[in-house]
């Protein structure tokens, strides 16, 4: 009997580091991610990116938490493999959408040195 409540409460106390460092990894990851890009403006810059990288991170955090709660619902890896999906692709339309805001610049930046009045691009925001 003494043994089993012993047991009973090392598992409950292995759940619970378990759940206090999935929250710090997560809330730690969130504001480096914040003050890192956000605050600085890069998220603006490298949108497609940071979305990708967003949902990278939902992958990864999806993934701890069936590894940290022994949930049996589809296999492991499955999670981290979606979310590097995700940010492959979107890495890919940023580097699509990069050249096109190039081009944009430099036919605006022709048009003022022509003395012409610049128009705007349709796809830039």
């Amino acid at each position: 009997m003494k043994n089993q409540i012993k047991q009973r409460l090392y598992q409950v106390s292995i759940m619970t580091v378990k759940i206090v460092l999935g929250s710090m990894l997560a809330l730690s990851t969130f504001v480096l991610f914040y003050f890192g890009l956000i605050n600085r403006g890069y998220v603006r810059t490298y949108r497609y990116t940071s979305i990708g990288f967003i949902g990278f991170l939902v992958g990864g955090l999806t993934e701890l938490l069936i590894i940290f709660l022994n949930i049996h619902v589809m296999k492991a890896s499955v999670p981290i493999v979606v979310g590097l999906g995700f940010l492959l692709t979107f890495i890919v339309i940023q580097q699509v959408d990069d050249p096109a805001k190039a081009q944009c610049g430099k036919a605006a930046g022709n048009r003022r040195l022509r003395g012409e009045d610049a128009v705007p691009c349709e796809h830039v925001p």
